[in-house]
């Protein structure tokens, strides 16, 4: 089993440069039958960057398709959700 990103929009409000220190807090905001959906908001300072919104899908690498996420995964992520 592996998580695969299925899909990412991506809201850029301002630029970052090289060597900034940034911050990247993720969340989950939802966990369905085979997949994750999160949201990351990058910051510098308290400024924030970016805003991104990703659906991760759970997948079986030996059959090389989607399958449902284990039950005892989904409980613990489900513990994890912050809306």
């Amino acid at each position: 089993t592996a998580f695969v990103v299925r899909s990412c929009q991506v809201d850029y409000k301002k630029s970052a440069v090289l060597d900034d220190l940034i911050n990247v807090e993720t969340k989950i905001t939802e966990v369905l039958g085979a997949s994750i959906l999160m949201e990351q908001i990058i910051k510098k300072d308290e400024t924030e960057l970016v805003n991104l919104k990703i659906k991760l899908a759970c997948m079986n690498l030996s059959q090389g398709k989607a399958s449902r996420l284990p039950e005892n995964i989904r409980t613990e992520l489900s513990k994890l959700i912050i809306r």
